[in-house]
């Protein structure tokens, strides 16, 4: 994005897969509309999670549904280690995405709300509000949206508003 501020782009989109980021909004100044995959069907753009409109935000998705391989027995391992198990993470959530003006921190936190599970993850998420939002998925189905961007957040799907104070 600082590349595209240093040589006077008006507006543009990187997408590296999971890796969004949105620089100002369209060229019709309307928000930029990025749709989240969903779990269950990632090679699927009719099934999303939802789409989120933004501007100037990275959105960065992080899951187990994508990189993965099965074992003999059929238990599938994924690529999102759990540094105190030595495992993939098994914390409840199947995906965590994570929106904020920092890519970097977006990238990190992504993987790292995914491994604390959600209980974790909402905490930190309001000790650190005003630094990202996140939507949420949990093994359960459960959609969790952090409330700052619920308004901005379409999706078939019921959601949960996760509110800044407990």
């Amino acid at each position: 994005m600082q590349i595209f501020e240093e040589k006077g782009m008006v507006s543009g989109v990187v997408s590296l897969g999971g890796n969004v980021h949105c620089f100002r909004t369209k060229p019709d100044n309307s928000l930029w509309r990025c749709g989240i995959t969903h779990p269950d069907y990632p090679e699927d753009t009719s099934h999303l999670l939802g789409v989120l409109a933004v501007q100037d935000k990275a959105v960065i998705t992080s899951g187990g549904y994508e990189r993965f391989f099965t074992d003999d027995s059929g238990t599938a391992y994924h690529h999102i280690m759990d540094m105190n198990t030595g495992y993939p993470a098994h914390n409840g959530l199947v995906s965590v995405t994570i929106v904020s003006m920092d890519g970097t921190l977006a990238d990190g936190l992504s993987t790292a709300c995914y491994v604390m599970g959600e209980t974790q993850a909402i905490a930190y998420w309001r000790a650190h509000q005003d630094s990202f939002d996140m939507i949420l998925m949990t093994e359960d189905g459960r959609l969790l949206v952090t409330e700052p961007i619920a308004d901005q957040f379409e999706s078939s799907l019921p959601c949960v508003i996760v509110n800044r104070e407990p």
